[in-house]
């Protein structure tokens, strides 16, 4: 494929950004104000960004006095929130890894010396829930961990887990989540140092070093109770993937070392119309396949920056869809994820084609790209999300329309769809062009976009996306650099959702002689390139010796395959 996604030449994997999961939506609290008033607001934004808000729309973080609130300093936040977020390396650059085989993690069970995991969530639960095939229990779950990253990837990336403890704490979690004024969770690199101390002893850390540089890659620290980003208990630690260079300096043990980790905690708040009810449920696995896929290298694709864009919305495992199925069942990888991992290859749409039956992204159909001739690291990404196997939990189906304007500073900033800095740079093409995180706005997200009448019959209220349609195909990077924002000029039209799963629809007008199928075959070395040459799957050493075109007969190493740095 001579026409290679740029950001698979974009390693960010290195960079030390900071991710964090956002908050679960509806979490509600009477504050008292530093003036005697009670305000009633939600907890909105992240681990490295979060306030109050109230329905007038101000802003509230906790006062000094630890007690109080007062309307928050906004632009002093994001500055740290941007100092935190910030690369601990520069120039980032070079081939991106590709997962493949069979790859192994370390999740560290954290119990607080005054908060213990429920009685049923034990090291043999948590073993079955992140590594068993096939996992159910009466919780809502539909599969382990480990079968979510096995469907997103076709079959390539068998990750299991190793689990330790649970190890206990010398102090209480408030000691470790507690907010003082905009600085939150004070000591949780405490916590995380006392549980990897007593951790590592049990295990080899090498084991986890996937790419053999001396410290473990995949270290999940998994904590009793709940965390902030679920609950409004402002002492809890909120779920997030960061760097123990930022917490008092890397963890060196005899069998390799810690820096990269991801958190997340045991339980997240139940909600009603109101807000928290203070009742509990487990967080199931939506939270930690979030937290995890940034250990992966995926970035965050909800607004880092708190102006509340709407990015991915609920279709997107990296912005709020951990949440789907109360965390049982998180929505699949976005098209752009599963490109970027190197288990999929887009179909490029360069000229008229029929689409009759596309396939979804549970059944493993390829999506289609759509490039900005004029510069070819802005294209639209075309999926068909049906709610079925991990995408059951979506609020709407058909086609899901992708807005992609890759600029490598913002994903290693970990700041894709930040309006702060520019535009968003990977976001959702609404079909009812209605950018609300509400039922009924997400709903009507995917194309056609229909109304249902009193009668059962639907109206078609758009089902295109062309230069005039609203919303329309634009661009940011025009075909004439001074006219500006230009429009795609390559319209799709006639988009249907068929009885059957698929969808339909025609590009620059269709041609019958010129239909597409996006079926995918299982295993990546019988998958096509769109100039329809075979992909290329010699192996070569990292100093550039031929070993053979077959990357399984391998032994456990670093190695080019494709072009892209493959750990196996």
């Amino acid at each position: 494929m001579k026409r290679k996604l740029s950001f698979l030449v974009a390693l960010f994997l290195a960079a030390a950004t900071s991710f964090a999961a956002p908050v679960k939506p509806g979490f509600k609290k009477t504050l008292p104000t530093v003036d005697g008033n009670m305000i009633t607001a939600e907890l909105q934004g992240d681990e490295f960004l979060s306030w109050w808000q109230a329905s007038d729309g101000k802003r509230y973080t906790l006062s000094e006095d630890g007690n109080t609130f007062v309307e928050a300093q906004f632009e002093k936040m994001q500055k740290r929130a941007r100092v935190m977020r910030a690369p601990l390396k520069g120039g980032i650059g070079g081939d991106h890894i590709t997962y493949e085989g069979k790859k192994k993690g370390l999740i560290i069970l954290v119990e607080f010396a005054d908060k213990k995991f429920q009685a049923k969530h034990d090291k043999a639960y948590y073993e079955a829930l992140v590594n068993q095939p096939g996992y159910s229990n009466d919780e809502g779950c539909i599969g382990s961990v480990h079968d979510y990253y096995l469907a997103q990837s076709n079959g390539k990336f068998d990750l299991s887990f190793d689990v330790v403890g649970p190890v206990c704490t010398s102090q209480g979690y408030a000691y470790y989540g507690k907010n003082v004024g905009n600085n939150q969770d004070v000591n949780v690199g405490a916590m995380l140092k006392e549980a990897a101390n007593k951790a590592a002893p049990q295990v080899n850390l090498a084991d986890y070093d996937w790419d053999g540089d001396g410290s473990a890659d995949q270290v999940f620290f998994l904590y009793a109770g709940l965390g902030e980003n679920a609950s409004n208990d402002p002492n809890t630690i909120w779920a997030h993937m960061h760097y123990m260079s930022y917490r008092g300096g890397k963890l060196s043990y005899s069998t390799g070392k810690i820096d990269r980790y991801a958190c997340a905690s045991e339980l997240m708040g139940v909600l009603d119309s109101k807000g928290y009810t203070g009742e509990t449920q487990p967080i199931g696995i939506g939270t930690i396949c979030h937290e995890f896929s940034h250990c992966l290298g995926f970035p965050d694709t909800y607004d880092t920056n708190g102006q509340q864009q709407y990015g991915m919305g609920y279709y997107d495992l990296l912005s709020n869809g951990n949440y789907l199925g109360e965390g049982f069942t998180p929505p699949n990888f976005t098209a752009w994820e599963r490109i970027y991992a190197g288990w999929i290859e887009p179909i490029v749409l360069d000229k008229a084609a029929t689409i009759k039956a596309m396939k979804s992204s549970t059944d493993y159909g390829r999506p289609f790209i759509m490039y900005n001739d004029n510069n070819k690291d802005e294209y639209y990404l075309f999926e068909n999300r049906q709610k079925t196997g991990w995408d059951r939990g979506l609020y709407g189906d058909g086609l899901m329309v992708t807005h992609v304007d890759y600029l490598k500073e913002r994903w290693t900033s970990n700041t894709v769809n930040t309006t702060g800095y520019d535009h968003q740079r990977m976001a959702l093409v609404t079909a009812d062009d209605n950018e609300v995180l509400s039922t009924s706005g997400i709903k009507g997200d995917l194309y056609p976009y229909v109304y249902k009448k009193n009668d059962g019959t639907f109206r078609i209220l758009n089902n295109e996306l062309t230069d005039s349609s609203s919303p329309a195909a634009m661009l940011w990077n025009s075909h004439n650099a001074s006219l500006g924002t230009s429009y795609m000029g390559k319209p799709v039209t006639e988009i249907t959702r068929n009885d059957d799963g698929t969808v339909s629809f025609l590009v620059m007008g269709g041609d019958d002689n010129n239909v597409l199928d996006n079926s995918t075959a299982t295993g990546i070395a019988t998958l096509k390139t769109t100039d329809s040459k075979v992909a290329d799957r010699r192996v070569y050493s990292i100093d550039g010796r031929l070993l053979g075109t077959d990357i399984n007969a391998m032994p456990k190493g670093l190695y080019i395959v494709g072009g892209r740095k493959v750990v196996k």
